[in-house]
């Protein structure tokens, strides 16, 4: 809700940034300037308002702001602001970017002031230099006694002319014409009590579609790097400040195939591994990781070599290997501590089919109630003792 304007004075220009009409002041010289239309009975004056007239518009009777906060999922971010009890119809927003419903009050309110401060313009010309936006000025002798009020400026545009200067010298015919210097502004103006705010004119950066970078982190990536929410830290391609170790972003979340209350899917990242970012509606202050991809640096476990297979390998050798090639199906599950394997289906390196199980070291095999064996032709139960 910031805005600035200039203060011009003898020793200097003076930059002034503010949230609130207190800081406006009257202008220099005159501060009270009469109205005076030009008029062919009545001689001109030097410093006058020449023409004013108001401009007002229907504005909504309130506005609404809705957002989401996935870091508290549950939190119903909507808040309402009044803009004007005589208007029609409201103004709704979604995707402001605030996190809690205090933070929405406030920028429900801003919002609200920068649709109300331009419900009614008053606009004209005037022969005053004096008049610099951001300063107050009182109107009178205006034939609508409610115009005699006093005003703060918001937009000025000046025009000046020096025409006698520039065809000095050239005779009476190239030289016809208006001779005398002139000046005029052209104002926009809003009643002094109506809070100003400026009207948010630079869209927002959009980002639509993905982009690449690596997943950082602090340690040596040998194991993976998360928060208590399972996000992940990433540097992009384009940084140029030099803050690697998980400095380079904020946590980013990473989209699942399965989510849910105390159940879900997640396979951690690793230092180094490239993923593909996008952003929520576009907005760059939404990122969200949406894959990882392979290189030859981080190679795939599947390629033309074994286009049959489907595997499912960790950084730590654990793997869940899928065959598909026909009379071969099998699915083989690796663990490399104890080298302990248990395979299902094709052969194993001896030629039997069915099922493998094998480790260097212990097995055990707990049953709670009973169990049935057949071998061949021959079945029998066993119950614990």
């Amino acid at each position: 809700g910031i805005y600035y304007y200039f203060e011009h004075t003898e020793e200097g220009e003076k930059l002034i940034i503010t949230d609130s009409s207190t800081a406006h002041t009257e202008i220099q010289g005159e501060t009270t300037i009469p109205y005076s239309p030009p008029s062919a009975l009545i001689p001109e004056e030097e410093e006058v308002i020449r023409s004013f007239m108001c401009r007002q518009k229907i504005i909504p009777k309130k506005i609404i702001l809705k957002d989401y906060n996935y870091r508290k999922p549950s939190l119903e971010l909507k808040v309402e602001k009044e803009v004007n009890p005589k208007g029609r119809g409201i103004v709704y927003l979604y995707g402001e970017h605030f996190k809690d419903p205090e933070e929405g009050k406030e920028l429900a309110k801003l919002r609200a002031e920068q649709i109300a401060c331009r419900g009614k313009l008053f606009i004209g010309e005037s022969t005053c230099p004096q008049l610099c936006p951001g300063f107050f000025f009182d109107l009178k002798e205006h034939y609508r006694d409610s115009f005699n009020q006093k005003y703060l400026i918001i937009e000025l545009e000046h025009e000046g002319s020096q025409a006698g200067i520039l065809v000095a010298g050239l005779s009476s015919e190239e030289a016809s014409g208006e001779r005398e210097p002139g000046y005029i502004n052209r104002f926009t103006l809003i009643p002094s009590d109506v809070q100003f705010r400026p009207e948010v004119k630079t869209p927002k950066p959009r980002f639509y579609g993905t982009i690449n970078a690596k997943v950082d982190a602090s340690g040596d990536g040998k194991y993976a790097e998360l928060d208590d929410q399972g996000r992940y830290k990433v540097i992009l391609p384009f940084d140029m400040s030099g803050r690697e170790g998980g400095k380079a972003s904020r946590w980013i979340r990473m989209a699942q195939p399965y989510a849910g209350e105390d159940y879900g899917m997640h396979f951690p990242l690793h230092k180094g591994t490239e993923v593909l970012l996008t952003f929520v509606d576009g907005d760059p202050d939404r990122p969200i990781i949406v894959a990882s991809v392979p290189n030859p640096e981080t190679k795939t476990p599947v390629t033309s070599e074994n286009q049959t297979q489907a595997i499912l390998r960790t950084a730590g050798g654990n793997e869940i290997k899928h065959e598909d090639k026909d009379g071969n199906q099998l699915m083989r599950l690796t663990c490399p501590t104890a080298n302990t394997v248990v395979r299902l289906g094709a052969p194993n390196p001896k030629g039997d089919k069915g099922i493998d199980q094998r480790t260097d070291e212990n097995m055990a095999t707990v049953i709670g109630g009973w169990e049935t064996r057949t071998v061949g032709s021959t079945s029998g139960n066993m119950t614990p003792a």
